[in-house]
């Protein structure tokens, strides 16, 4: 088997989400063989970038050594993508982490049901008792619930699971050893000591910045069979793991909500597209039933065990972005004209449906237009882009390049790199810009 630390290295030299982890393991078999791997080699692989490329050429495991150090002696143990506990759901996206770091208690991921449960920071009673009841009810079913372990929903699914005595999988958007949110310190503990695993593609030591929520919800969405959306904003990061649940074929779920809350925007634009309503834990039962029938056992939801969501929130130490306003600070505090932004008119028409008007239809028709000229499909896609985006996203974006990947701290003006990051999201979701390895973005060419 291969050293841990090739592993590490290769995960460190990559960035996270890069998409040449596995062209990489087809041509040179395992961590160690990329290691070993001439510069000439490595040239061969087209998925590679010039940074990575540089990374890979230094065959430094000095700081792999540091990282393999303390995991040995801070119980944390470190899955690869050849380990057979490792999510085999991953190697089916196009980016999974080559590593996973892990405390806790591994499940069953490979053969029970993941569903991966997501909402809004700032829930309110209705989306925490309507998320406690779901995860409760799929915990008891034998499913395996997976979210981010943030304020709000996130933290009120880990809970329930473990309420009811299921198994619950927590996210991290920071090194292992990095807490975040720190408020949700106790539900850690409790996620430990009652059989859930915390897990993590970010090294010991990484705290967590703006640019990591997406690269995290890709894994939430990665592991999980099925994804459900309880609450969030139009332009929240669960609409974000929504994205990425959709891209990799997996069934999307929103729970309904009324339609002049600002916490139901996330969920009704799902509806509007091809999400599926979901009220109740049945729900997953009657889609998977076919497929998951030995393991999820829906008789175990009689009789009806009564579940209080206030007890499961104390219980739990479960805390809501609602008590704490100043928790969004790694993120954008005010995206220019939010409401009125073209930009936000187009994520709502990409969960939406369909354009409604002859203008609103322009930038797809552009998008599609074809040119055997690499330099005029590029400045026709920066025409539609124009159209698309408000001036401060469109001077963001003519920052970017359709080569040279730059990372959200290169790009920071006035504006902090927790807003440049945000809006950076935003513009991936509509496809004016790709994330790629490191937390980079380029501009999107299809």
């Amino acid at each position: 088997m291969t050293d841990i630390r090739y592993w590490i290295w290769l995960g460190a030299s990559l960035g996270y989400g890069s998409p040449a982890l596995l062209p990489l393991l087809e041509c040179f078999g395992d961590a160690e063989g990329v290691f070993n791997a001439s510069d000439m080699a490595l040239s061969e692989i087209k998925a590679l970038c010039a940074a990575e490329r540089k990374k890979l050429s230094l065959h430094d495991l000095s700081r792999a050594e540091e990282v393999a150090d303390y995991c040995m002696h801070a119980g944390v143990r470190v899955l690869t993508v050849a380990d057979e506990e490792y999510p085999q759901a991953l190697l089916a996206i196009p980016n999974p982490p080559a590593v996973l770091y892990v405390r806790g208690t591994v499940p069953a991921w490979n053969t029970l049901p993941c569903i991966g449960v997501v909402g809004a920071r700032s829930m309110s009673y209705y989306g925490a008792s309507a998320a406690c009841e779901i995860s409760y009810d799929l915990a008891r079913m034998g499913c395996i619930t997976v979210s981010g372990m943030a304020l709000g929903i996130d933290g009120v699914v880990a809970a329930a699971s473990l309420e009811a005595g299921g198994k619950t999988v927590a996210v991290l958007g920071s090194g292992i050893d990095r807490l975040y949110p720190k408020e949700h310190k106790e539900l850690y503990r409790r996620i430990l000591e009652g059989g859930g695993v915390v897990v993590t593609e970010f090294p010991p030591y990484e705290g967590a910045d703006a640019f990591h929520f997406p690269l995290r919800n890709r894994i939430i969405s990665g592991i999980s069979k099925a994804l459900i959306l309880v609450e969030g904003e139009a332009n929240s990061g669960s609409l974000i793991t929504a994205r990425y649940a959709k891209k990799q074929g997996k069934c999307v779920f929103a729970v309904p909500g009324k339609i002049n809350d600002k916490n139901s925007e996330a969920p009704l634009l799902l509806l509007k597209s091809d999400a599926r309503v979901l009220t109740c834990a049945d729900d997953i039962y009657d889609s998977f039933k076919e497929e998951y029938f030995a393991s999820i056992n829906p008789f175990a939801l009689l009789p009806k065990t009564n579940v209080s969501v206030e007890t499961v929130l104390r219980k739990y130490g479960v805390a809501s972005g609602r008590d704490k306003p100043k928790e969004k600070k790694l993120l954008a505090k005010n995206t220019p004209h939010e409401e009125k932004s073209p930009l936000m008119e187009r994520i709502r028409g990409f969960f939406g449906g369909a354009a409604k008007t002859e203008q609103d239809a322009l930038p797809e028709k552009m998008c599609d237009a074809k040119s055997d000229d690499p330099t005029e499909r590029r400045q026709m896609l920066d025409q539609t882009r124009r159209q698309l985006l408000g001036d401060a996203e469109y001077a963001l974006y003519e920052k970017l390049s359709y080569d040279d990947p730059k990372h959200p701290d290169e790009l920071t003006d006035e504006r902090g790199v927790g807003e440049v990051a945000s809006m950076l999201v935003m513009m991936e979701i509509t496809g004016c810009v790709t994330l790629v390895s490191g937390g980079c973005y380029i501009k999107n060419e299809n």
